[in-house]
């Protein structure tokens, strides 16, 4: 079997885990304590994705959504 020439074949589709962060990669992306992370988890305030019976992430997405909720606009900037 000829495999197409590169130029012509899919780009391989980014792995789950560049979507999927640890609480530890939230607290340094957000600048907070992991336990705080897990506190906005608890509260309902940060989605979270069980991947194993021990293992917890939280969507890339669902962490810039909440950082964009929690963004403050300059007063009169028309915003």
């Amino acid at each position: 079997m000829e495999l197409a020439p590169a130029h012509m074949q899919p780009a391989p589709a980014q792995p789950v885990t560049a979507w999927l962060v640890t609480a530890k990669q939230v607290s340094e992306v957000l600048g907070i304590s992991t336990r705080t992370v897990w506190n906005l988890a608890a509260s309902g305030e940060l989605a979270t994705c069980k991947v194993t019976p021990t293992a917890t992430r939280f969507w890339l997405s669902d962490v810039q959504a909440y950082a964009q909720r929690r963004t403050r606009r300059a007063y009169g900037s028309g915003k």
